[in-house]
């Protein structure tokens, strides 16, 4: 990869093999002798590859004795009279996630990715990733994903809809098939049907009946029929990583100076990313001017913003994340 590089969704931006299990083989034991002539008896030195079946110690004598190979592998330590055979390795990738471009690459960390459009984060997906062309089922916030909207002429599309509850929606959606599923919530009875299925399923907003916010509804009918990047990994609060939706601009060769960092100021809209209202919208009413004490003891810079439902809070300027 190189700065100013385009990359696609599922393209692999970095690789790495991952050692799978080891075998710590006795040879003394095995052969019944001191470690010191066991040690002389082992035939592989370390880096060789065996297969299931090969010599890797014999004793000689009028009495011979050989010990085998269990599986394949590969010699990683020899010492002490003991073989360490690594069990083949798992090649662990790192996809893009999404269509956009390549701000900076950084040396033996990774990449900073970039791209312009809406990007809608999520509470619940089933591990996989792909992209298609994005129709949206929903004709308003609540209105359920029944079975009878499923048919074949939404083949190779990322589906957007309201609540699925019905495990008949996914298994035709798994027949026609779709490319992706986006819901605002899914019914937790059919979360393990979800799970196995071959292609992103993500819930939005919630698990059960629960419908979209205005805000979310809100992008996704103004960017309906436009290509969508559905990376629906699980929600890890440790990491940080959630399951998310990217909708690229269309046609876009560069990246605005929208992506560069933005000022906070009154009237923007922002999500709040910590408790006690976790991912929810609101619009900054004034910035105090000095910095504000909190329970833990901090000091921050701080925003008074009015929540969707009217009610006002103080919040850090760090626990806003400004939607543009």
């Amino acid at each position: 990869m190189k700065n100013g590089q385009p990359i696609s969704t599922s393209e692999v931006i970095a690789s790495i093999e991952v050692p799978g299990k080891h075998l710590d083989i006795d040879i003394a034991r095995a052969l019944g002798l001191d470690p010191i002539r066991a040690a002389r008896a082992i035939v592989p030195k370390p880096g060789d590859t065996i297969q299931k079946g090969d010599v890797i110690a014999r004793r000689g004598g009028m009495l011979t004795k050989l010990v085998y190979s269990p599986a394949d592998g590969r010699v990683v330590e020899s010492s002490n009279a003991r073989v360490l055979i690594e069990l083949g390795s798992n090649p662990l990738v790192v996809q893009a996630g999404f269509t956009g471009l390549v701000k900076e690459v950084i040396p033996e960390r990774g990449a900073i990715l970039v791209a312009e459009g809406a990007i809608l984060q999520g509470v619940w997906g089933n591990g996989r990733l792909a992209e298609g062309l994005m129709i949206c089922l929903a004709r308003n916030r609540i209105e359920e994903l029944i079975p009878d909207r499923m048919d074949v002429s939404l083949r190779g599309s990322v589906v957007f809809g309201g609540p699925c509850l019905n495990p008949e929606t996914l298994r035709l959606a798994s027949e026609i098939p779709l490319r992706g599923l986006v819901v605002s919530s899914i019914a937790p009875g059919i979360l393990d049907l979800a799970t196995n299925l071959p292609f992103p399923i993500m819930a939005l907003i919630g698990i059960g009946m629960v419908p979209y916010d205005d805000h979310s509804y809100q992008i996704i009918t103004n960017m309906n029929r436009r290509v969508a990047c559905v990376n629906a990994v699980p929600w890890d609060r440790c990491s940080g990583s959630r399951p998310e939706v990217v909708i690229p601009k269309r046609g876009e060769g560069h990246i605005s100076e929208l992506l560069e960092d933005v000022d906070y100021k009154a009237g923007q809209l922002v999500r709040i990313l910590q408790s006690p209202y976790p991912w929810e919208t609101a619009r900054i009413k004034t910035l105090l001017p000095d910095a504000r004490s909190y329970p833990s003891g901090v000091y921050a810079a701080s925003a008074l913003c009015v929540l969707e439902n009217g009610e006002e809070t103080i919040q850090p300027l760090v626990n806003l994340e400004v939607i543009l």
